[in-house]
């Protein structure tokens, strides 16, 4: 009899762990229902859009877009006895700010019913989950380049709606036929490689050049959220050495985006060793003694520098700059040092390894200085083998 009242205690004590674990399952239970966006596929009228919300606090916060435009137009609102009320928010920073947008919509069953108002205009709004299958772009599976990629939410099937067509010319670089494709809706071009390579090599990097142009595909629309229509936005390339040991290009990437307080440019680089089947970073084939400090200089850095003042002394002299300060190129500074450190970008070409040194927006002419291509000859050390070797193969 003296025992049955412990145990009393045991069984109670286990109900309420039993309690306290079902209840913690509970609350994480609606954390995680909590954090959850609602991804949503439907129309407004007969025009199909695709919708994302997520709660924060007392509001919900999101975006959705027209499956014609794929711009993002920026959503915020609340949840109010079971009812969605939610406005659109565009940002302008110049002309006219267009008329506000309002979902009014609630669950009937599986799927989300409401109206859609614009002004004195009102089309009925229907929303559904948005499928599996479109949550699962092929691309992502056929091109394991796009692993890279972070896509979530509605950016998901947005990848559905990358199209391209292509140009009917193809032109020939160094032996290597080239096809140029335009994707649809942003206008932006990147070529692709259609013979000249062995398939493996020229798989590889057709599959870094669907991952660039689709990049740029989000970075376009990215930058055309908040107004409704396309940013000011181009891509420009220029080819270097393509055969079978390297594939090296250079861009240009010039934005405007909404609220930017002026354009800004990007001009970098982009190397593939087609032979180990990677993409390059400039530590992958600098030798040990080119990373190496002297006088508080890699030897990189005196390399380039030392050859440039050869070719154009007037712009690294840093007392002649100041005292002709109208020369062409004396603004840009060119004889700082640390615009050549072994971190700089670089393209290979035929005639020697072009540099790219980075400028801010202010000093946009200095880009791409035509002047700044090292012949490989004078890069013995520098480039580490077999790298150095495939080079000095290439003839002017």
């Amino acid at each position: 009899m003296s025992i049955s009242p412990f145990l009393n205690i045991l069984v109670t004590m286990k109900q309420i762990n039993k309690n306290i674990v079902l209840v913690l399952a509970l609350v994480f239970a609606s954390i995680y229902s909590y954090a959850a966006p609602l991804v949503l596929k439907g129309t407004i009228g007969k025009s199909t859009i695709y919708l994302e919300i997520e709660e924060e606090g007392p509001e919900y916060f999101g975006k959705y877009f027209y499956q014609k435009q794929l711009i993002d137009i920026p959503i915020q609102g609340k949840l109010i006895n079971g009812v969605y009320k939610l406005n659109s928010y565009y940002e302008f920073s110049y002309g006219e700010e267009p008329l506000t947008e309002t979902f009014t919509f609630s669950k009937k069953g599986t799927k989300y019913v409401g109206k859609w108002m614009k002004g004195s205009k009102q089309l009925p709004l229907s929303l559904s989950p948005v499928p599996v299958a479109e949550l699962s772009p092929k691309k992502l599976q056929s091109n394991k380049q796009l692993s890279s990629l972070t896509l979530s939410g509605i950016n998901l099937p947005k990848l559905n709606y990358f199209k391209l067509k292509g140009n009917d010319t193809l032109t020939m670089h160094e032996g290597v036929r080239i096809k140029r494709f335009t994707e649809i809706t942003t206008g932006i071009e990147i070529m692709r490689i259609d013979s000249g390579l062995t398939k493996s090599k020229m798989d590889f990097v057709n599959a870094h050049l669907e991952r660039m142009q689709i990049e740029f595909f989000f970075d376009m629309l990215d930058c055309s959220s908040y107004n409704g229509e396309l940013a000011d936005f181009g891509v420009n390339y220029s080819l270097g050495i393509i055969n079978e040991d390297l594939f090296s290009m250079s861009f240009f990437n010039y934005y405007y985006c909404n609220g930017m307080p002026h354009p800004e440019e990007a001009n970098y680089s982009y190397n593939l060793d087609l032979n180990s089947q990677k993409e390059l970073k400039n530590t992958d084939y600098l030798s040990e003694y080119a990373l190496a400090s002297k006088d508080e200089l890699t030897m990189f850095q005196k390399c380039l520098m030392n050859y440039f003042k050869k070719i154009v002394p007037e712009l690294f002299d840093e007392n002649t700059n100041e005292e002709n300060s109208e020369m062409i190129g004396a603004e840009c500074g060119y004889y700082m040092s640390e615009l050549w450190e072994p971190s700089v970008n670089v393209c290979f070409t035929r005639e020697g390894m072009q540099v790219i040194p980075y400028f801010s927006h202010m000093m946009a002419p200095c880009l791409e200085p035509e002047w700044a291509i090292i012949p490989y000859s004078e890069l013995k050390g520098i480039i580490d083998e077999p790298y150095y070797s495939q080079l000095l193969k290439i003839k002017p």
